[in-house]
């Protein structure tokens, strides 16, 4: 089990789970998110994200948490496991940060699915 003290790195980003695009205009917004700095979008086991790399306003200079106590219930349950700097495995299955990439797996698996 990694020792999280100080790691933050938990605490350094925000996913939120979005449809998969079925057509060019739902990609198209996807590319659009990319574009912006610290924006990226992942797969993870089949379901998609995007993801923003944005600090914790709860994270002081220390490392520390200053809501520990109280912190949400998506930090206490958090598993160390599953840490993306320490992490037993890679946490996603495809990561894209730019549009190109996006673009390019998105048309090769449209082009699979119609084969």
């Amino acid at each position: 089990m990694p020792d999280c003290s100080g790691c933050t790195a938990c605490c350094r980003h925000v996913s939120i789970e979005v449809d998969e695009p079925d057509t060019y205009e739902e990609l198209d917004e996807y590319l659009w998110l990319v574009l912006h700095e610290g924006v990226d979008v992942y797969i993870d086991d089949g379901d998609w994200y995007v993801e923003f790399k944005t600090k914790c306003t709860a994270l002081a200079d220390d490392g520390r948490c200053t809501r520990y106590e109280g912190r949400p219930l998506l930090c206490r349950n958090y598993d160390p496991k599953d840490c993306l700097k320490h992490g037993e495995e890679a946490w996603y299955d495809h990561y894209f940060t730019t549009p190109e990439e996006l673009k390019a797996y998105w048309e090769k698996a449209k082009r699979a699915e119609s084969q």
